[in-house]
This record gives structure tokens, C-alpha cells and sequence, in this order.
């Protein structure tokens, strides 16, 4: 969980330089509400939501190149885990308050025909936001 909180507080850092390096002309206030598809959470004063693009498996003997796909398997059945992982793919919203940033890796079709491709499994217009 520590580890999800200083990737979330990295991606809000790098939001907040976009922020106030650019000109914005969205707001909206601040929501707390929850529901399939995203979920919100505070970290400060700036709301950050993640949307859920879909998941995809991901092959971590290929993911993970610095180390023996035999080290992979041993760690994986230690953990009760298998492999392949199955990944959330999410997208995230910024709101500052005065702005909403949206932050997406733009994978697109990368993972070929499992995610939903140029669209969102949340509809945006749900979470109070205009495209």
C-alpha cells in the first residue's frame, strides 16, 4: 500500500507541474464518491481518481528480465500466486480544486483486443466530469 501511495503522490507531483505550467480552464469540486469503475481518494488537497481502463495478464517471466524465469516460478508458487498477472490498467483524474488534470499512459491497443481500446469502462460523464 506504501508503495501505491508514493506512485499516486509521484503522479500528482508531476500533474501539479502540468498544472501550473499550463493553462487550464476546467473545475470541479471535489466529489469523495465511489463506484464500479473508479475510485477516489485524497492525497492532500487534490482529489485523484483512477479509472479503470480494464486489466490485461501480463507475463512476468517477460516483464521481469533482470532475474531467471526459474527464480520467477519459485517466487510466484511461494506467494500462491501464478503467472500470468492480471493487471488493472487505469487512467487517471487530477482535481486540484480549480483544475482537473487527467493523466493516461495512452497504451491505447497495445495490449491488443483484451482492453476496451479508446474508451474507458467508466463513462466519464458518471464521475461529474465533461470530456
Amino acid at each position: 500500500m506504501e508503495r501505491w501511495k508514493k506512485l499516486v503522490a509521484g503522479l500528482v507531483a508531476m500533474a501539479a507541474g502540468v498544472v501550473y505550467a499550463t493553462h487550464g480552464h476546467a473545475a470541479a469540486p471535489i466529489q469523495k464518491a465511489q463506484a464500479p469503475g473508479y475510485y477516489r481518494m485524497m492525497l492532500g488537497d487534490f482529489e485523484v481518481t483512477a479509472l479503470s481502463d480494464g486489466a490485461v495478464a501480463l507475463d512476468m517471466k517477460k516483464l521481469l528480465t533482470n532475474v531467471k524465469p526459474e527464480r520467477v516460478d519459485a517466487l510466484f508458487k511461494r506467494a500462491y500466486m501464478t503467472n500470468p498477472v492480471t493487471t488493472s490498467v487505469n487512467a487517471y483524474l487530477v482535481n486540484t480544486g480549480s483544475k482537473l488534470v487527467m493523466i493516461d499512459s495512452g497504451a491505447g491497443k497495445l495490449f491488443g483486443p483484451i482492453l476496451p481500446g479508446e474508451q474507458w469502462v467508466v463513462d466519464v460523464t458518471e464521475i461529474a466530469v465533461s470530456p
